[in-house]
């Protein structure tokens, strides 16, 4: 996207998973460029050959949720996939992200404000064309080594996600936030453990497009505060900086810091350490 991400002002990059990207190739398409801004508050649609830019003045100052609940429905399709910004966003809020299908985040420099600024609420894609390879074979033969390779060695992520390994062995690394960096120890870590999360409130975990791991947890509760599945769960750095970093230690609290920001479209890592540099 044109513009330079707040928080370096200048050269802008952000990960994901999901489906988002793999939809867009279906479409056609390699990448999207955006520049200038809209008058008002848009959405880009795009299905195929088809691109459009359509009215989100009603979407404005929506939560992503809500915004990918109504833009299937004015759709028709349940299939779209989105990438999206909540009121953060939309309010120019530093660390605010793009969220991919309220799971995923493209977190980290503001990318979010930029889409905020140009009055962009989403990016939809729809998709239905098989992207041409040029050897399938080697495609398929590179594939299997892969996921032969991921499975013998990331296979715990897909019982307990990244947080696994973490919360345990970055104690004794110090590289476990602990009240702003301050503290290396946190005698309650195991409240908020992913394996805590797994016997008590986690429904399940999932993948990825065409990932074997499935290490993307799903939390779902409703007291003392209701959380929905909609919004997945935390992983190692929602679990970090919104937990341990803030003296955090209940497992439901965290869960429901994760959802506040991925509904706002807030980078749980900026969030959480915010608030601990500010305890």
């Amino acid at each position: 996207m044109e513009q330079n991400p707040p928080l370096t002002n200048g050269f802008g990059e952000s990960e994901v998973g999901g489906f988002w990207g793999v939809e867009l190739k279906k479409a056609g398409y390699d990448d999207i460029v955006i520049t200038g801004k809209a008058k008002k508050p848009i959405y880009l649609w795009i299905h195929n050959e088809q691109v459009e830019i359509r009215d989100a003045n009603k979407l404005w100052g929506k939560e992503t949720g809500e915004v990918q609940q109504l833009l299937k429905k004015e759709l028709n399709d349940k299939q779209v996939r989105m990438a999206l910004i909540g009121q953060a966003g939309e309010n120019l809020v530093r660390y605010a992200c793009i969220m991919h299908d309220l799971r995923n985040a493209a977190g980290r420099t503001g990318m979010g404000a930029v889409m905020g600024s140009k009055n962009l609420k989403a990016v939809v894609v729809r998709g239905t064309k098989r992207p041409e390879v040029a050897d399938n074979k080697k495609i398929n033969e590179f594939r299997k080594i892969m996921n032969d390779v991921y499975l013998k060695n990331l296979e715990h992520f897909s019982l307990l996600g990244t947080g696994g390994d973490r919360m345990e062995s970055f104690i004794w690394t110090g590289n476990l936030p602990i009240h702003n960096f301050r503290d290396g120890e946190f005698p309650t870590r195991n409240n908020i453990d992913p394996r805590t999360m797994r016997k008590t409130i986690g429904l399940k975990t999932e993948g990825c497009y065409a990932c074997p791991i499935h290490c993307k947890k799903v939390v779902e509760f409703k007291e003392p505060w209701e959380v929905s599945s909609n919004y997945g769960g935390p992983e190692y750095e929602a679990l970090g900086a919104l937990g341990s970093n803030c003296g955090v230690d209940d497992l439901k609290a965290v869960c429901k810091a994760n959802e506040l920001c991925n509904g706002y479209s807030m980078d749980v890592i900026s969030v959480g350490v915010t608030i601990g540099f500010a305890m």
